[in-house]
């Protein structure tokens, strides 16, 4: 990871935590885990940022709008894809309902736009010339079942033992 990335990701927090949030006892961590979790997916989905801007560079691909394409053609690494996509979502729908008190459907269709929205960025930067980056849809639905898949694991982990 970047130590550039690293450093202002932590120069930001405190004004982010002192200014804005100003929770106390667990609210305070769950905003911190937050935070730092959608940094890493920044870090993740966004970076690096080309050296070197321009259409020039864009070769034609603007990436897959076929969903599971790569999974059905047998490319390498395509389940792979899946399952990371899936996994870094899981954090989502587990921190984000209980920071904002939202229900499945919400926090589910909040994880859909934030993933259109990477995946929205990510078409921008390939059509100026990026070749770190593509959209796929595949990611979008990856991401959304993660966002699911997390909102589960939370329920399923708040939910009282009926034996007490």
């Amino acid at each position: 990871m970047s130590y550039h990335f690293v450093l202002g990701t932590l120069c930001v927090y405190p004004f982010l935590y002192g200014i804005f949030w100003r929770k106390k006892g667990l609210r305070a961590v769950l905003y911190s885990l937050f935070y730092f979790y959608a940094c890493a997916v920044f870090y993740l989905t966004m970076l690096p940022f080309p050296q070197q801007w321009g259409r020039e560079f864009f070769d034609g691909d603007l990436g897959n709008f076929i969903p599971f394409r790569d999974l059905k053609m047998g490319y390498g690494g395509a389940l792979k894809d899946i399952l990371l996509n899936i996994l870094m979502t899981v954090p989502f729908g587990i921190l984000f309902p209980q920071i904002r008190n939202n229900k499945v459907i919400s926090t589910v269709l909040i994880g859909f736009f934030a993933s259109c929205l990477i995946e929205g960025a990510q078409l921008m930067m390939t059509l100026y010339g990026s070749p770190y980056h593509a959209f796929d849809v595949t990611d979008v639905i990856s991401n959304t079942a993660g966002c699911l898949l997390g909102y589960l694991c939370y329920i399923t982990a708040t939910l009282k033992d009926p034996k007490r």
